[in-house]
């Protein structure tokens, strides 16, 4: 996890500080208020850790097998922030691939997922990174990525339409070769 100096959040947290007096006034005088600028410097910290983090790193020890039967982790469940506002995205993705000969332990998909939903991010490039990220570690025949993803930039501002996912998918392989393929590994994953 990517380490702030003291020194570099205070100088975060007086910055927020000033844009919430300017915008908000004297509510930010409001005890339940005191420590919004270094919450919210915090959460943007948080947020960012895995910029500092490679995600390649939780695919590296991978296992010998036989199988050539497509893996599936479904439901991964995640929360990043969007670039544009810095708001939380929610979702749900599920990642799918045919080894060539080996594979990786179940958990280690949603580390590297994770740590990419650690960056601020545009879910299109978060499914993309992932899908391309497993190709490389594996060199599978085929890898599909699927996430659904709640962008409160949406839901909570602007045209605010509560309820509204936003789906998309990595095709690679056999996967973006093959219609069966993919027919197939869709109707597994959803």
């Amino acid at each position: 996890m990517k380490t702030h100096s003291p020194e570099d959040l205070a100088a975060a947290t007086s910055l927020v500080k000033q844009a919430m007096k300017i915008l908000w006034g004297p509510l930010l005088n409001g005890p339940s208020m005191e420590g919004t600028p270094d919450r919210v410097v915090r959460y943007w910290a948080e947020c960012s850790s895995g910029l500092s983090q490679d995600p390649m790193q939780p695919l590296l020890k991978q296992f010998e097998v036989a199988s050539n039967d497509i893996v599936i982790v479904k439901g991964i469940q995640f929360q990043s922030v969007c670039e544009h506002h810095i708001l939380p995205i929610l979702g749900t993705a599920h990642v799918a691939y045919i080894p060539t000969g080996k594979v990786v332990g179940l958990s280690k998909i949603p580390r590297a997922f994770d740590i990419l939903c650690r960056r601020p991010q545009l879910q299109e490039r978060l499914t993309t990174e992932m899908g391309l990220l497993l190709t490389r570690a594996l060199k599978p025949e085929g890898v599909a990525v699927v996430v659904d993803g709640e962008h409160t930039c949406m839901t909570g501002r602007g045209i605010r339409k509560t309820g509204a996912v936003t789906r998309t998918s990595f095709m690679g392989g056999v996967f973006r070769e093959d219609a069966s393929a993919r027919a197939e590994v869709l109707n597994l994953i959803l």
